[in-house]
This record gives C-alpha cells, structure tokens and sequence, in this order.
C-alpha cells in the first residue's frame, strides 16, 4: 500500500470533479442495456477467482484464463 501527500490528492479530487463527463448533446436515456450471457476473466489469483465466481452465482458463463498451474488447482 503506499500513500498519496495530502496536498497531492486533494487537488487531484478537486480536479476530478472539473471535468465533465460524456459528449455534449448525446444521452443514453433511449438504450437498454444487453444481458450479459458470457465473461472472460484473466488471472485466477484471489481478485480473478472471486470475480469468476460471482460472475458463475449470477448465471453467467465464465472463461478463465491463468498461466499459473497452481491458481487452478
């Protein structure tokens, strides 16, 4: 873990909320969105298995890549 200097995150989260988000005139409020019916996760570790496995409780097909032998054991 490492620590950020105060006065450095503070303007970072100042400047965070300077900077609008999306494209001006173009709106999302028409679309709907898809279901998601497959999902590749890359790494097995504990981050990689917990997402594969809430992502398999939720119903979703899920393909696993990891180079590591012992992630898949």
């Amino acid at each position: 873990m490492f620590r950020v200097p105060v006065d450095g995150f503070a303007a970072f989260r100042r400047g965070f909320h300077l900077f609008p988000t999306g494209v001006r005139g173009v709106t999302d409020a028409g679309l709907k969105p898809r279901p998601i019916r497959t999902a590749a996760v890359l790494g097995g570790g504990l981050m990689g298995s917990g997402i594969a496995t809430a992502l398999a409780l939720a119903g979703v097909d899920v393909l696993l890549k990891e180079v590591n032998q012992q992630f898949l054991d």
